[in-house]
């Protein structure tokens, strides 16, 4: 980097954040079971397997029973401590530059290998909770118009990045990964392009794979995982912090996520859970409270008028409305339904 684009970076405070996230095969939930806020140069190997032994601790063997991890977690003793001493099965890919990789990749290529074809994942459309506003439905309609439209008028897509069959296939007892003490299954996954390029990536298993066509399902909740991570950063001012004090850092961190969990009720996420209504009016009074703390010791960038938070219309089976008027340029509201 030259001289001059140098004089052009700015220092940035960096904070890192490693989870345990639970949900189901149906995406019907997703709840933040652990959590931990580190400096932005901490590596989270480490601490996501420390977060596990404490969960395990806490919960009990057998409560988390899969766990679904990205390249970044590769640590053989770890997964090996997951599967032998908390039952965990671990899914997650291996680096090009592995032994494993290299060694899987020479069977996958005998013929006597089996692929299984992948279908393609449909997507079901959930029904709304709640019955929508009439002007958000019209909004929506008309959004979805656009969308189609500028679909039509857009080229197709090139062959190369066009996949035209998606295949499995799965090899057991892999021992070549010297720091992990427990047999692996490789599950590999074949994608053919419509220009006839094939690209093959591989995932390890601690379990046992007999259909290659499940780890490679499975594997996939994580685009819906980034998702919701991207949601909360993007959406609910996860990363707008107020404040330069770490620990108020930490403390809007884990405020925000323990509300989105406790929210999730009907209405909420989709997750059918009965939350009761003293407990989202507790949640309602947290947040007053939190954000009236956090103005008073001065760590803000707006003036807080006042929250309401009272019952719907129509009784306590409606649940709680909290509305937060933020006085700045220009007027803003922010309704939280609950």
């Amino acid at each position: 980097m030259t001289d001059e684009r140098k004089a052009r970076c700015q220092w940035k405070r960096c904070y890192k954040m490693v989870s345990l996230l639970h949900t189901n095969r149906t995406m019907d939930f997703f709840f933040f079971v652990g959590l931990k806020i580190l400096p932005g140069n901490a590596h989270e190997s480490p601490v996501l397997y420390e977060l596990v032994r404490q969960f395990v601790e806490t919960m009990g063997k057998g409560v988390m029973k899969r766990l679904i991890l990205d390249r970044g977690f590769l640590d053989g003793k770890s997964i090996s401590s997951c599967k032998k001493d908390y039952g965990i099965d671990v899914l997650i890919p291996v680096r090009r530059n592995m032994d494993i990789y290299k060694d899987a990749m020479a069977l996958f290529r005998l013929p006597d290998v089996t692929w299984v074809c992948l279908q393609e994942p449909v997507v079901v459309a959930k029904e709304t909770p709640r019955p929508r506003p009439k002007a958000i439905v019209k909004r929506e309609k008309k959004r979805q118009k656009t969308i189609e439209q500028i679909k039509q008028q857009e080229p197709p897509p090139p062959p190369e990045g066009t996949i035209v069959k998606r295949e499995a296939a799965t090899i057991g007892e892999f021992r070549s990964w010297s720091s992990c003490t427990v047999p692996l299954s490789v599950v590999a996954n074949r994608e053919t392009y419509a220009d006839g390029r094939q690209k093959t990536w591989l995932l390890l298993d601690t379990k046992e794979v007999e259909d290659p066509s499940e780890a490679s399902e499975e594997y996939h909740l994580r685009t819906a995982i980034e998702e919701r991570h991207r949601q909360l950063k993007c959406f609910i001012n996860l990363t707008k912090f107020t404040s330069r004090a770490f620990s108020m850092v930490v403390n809007q961190v884990v405020f925000i996520r323990n509300a989105f969990v406790a929210l999730q009720g009907p209405g909420g996420d989709g997750v059918n859970i009965q939350f009761s209504n003293n407990l989202k009016l507790q949640i309602v009074v947290l947040i007053s409270g939190i954000i009236q703390s956090m103005i008073d010791r001065g760590f803000h960038r707006f003036d807080l008028r006042h929250i309401i938070a009272e019952q719907r219309p129509g009784g306590i089976e409606n649940g709680y409305l909290i509305e937060i008027i933020k006085i700045g340029h220009p007027i803003r509201f922010l309704q939280l339904n609950c």
